[in-house]
């Protein structure tokens, strides 16, 4: 044990002022203690990027899948607009025909000349 000196109007705390060799060896813990919590200060610092990757791939993942829908989508609606006029277009026609065609026929012989002319 490291005797304690007393002067007047001095307070000494052994610990602090490492003057001996059990004041070296709470010095040496200390320093450990630094390298230790540095080390492990380190591995958070690589656990983060770690996990700063994995959500970046993860959100990369999540894009990749909603452009995929989106041009999925776009092809849709390609069809659909397409479909749409020429729909439209037919539609435009037959209001056309039944226009011209006038009303109905009650005769046989007349009600035959509506069919062919619709059918053609």
């Amino acid at each position: 044990m490291v005797p304690i000196v007393s002067v007047p109007g001095v307070d000494y705390d052994p610990i602090s002022y490492p003057d001996s060799k059990l004041d070296c060896q709470y010095f040496d813990m200390d320093i450990n203690f630094c390298l230790i919590l540095q080390s492990y200060q380190k591995r958070i610092q690589l656990f983060n990027c770690h996990i700063s990757e994995l959500r970046w791939a993860e959100l990369k993942t999540m894009s990749e899948e909603q452009k995929q829908n989106l041009e999925e989508l776009v092809e849709e609606l390609k069809n659909f607009s397409e479909s749409y006029d020429s729909l439209s277009t037919w539609l435009a026609q037959k209001e056309k025909m039944v226009s011209v065609l006038g009303p109905m026929a009650t005769e046989p012989a007349m009600v035959n000349t509506q069919l062919q002319q619709v059918e053609v």
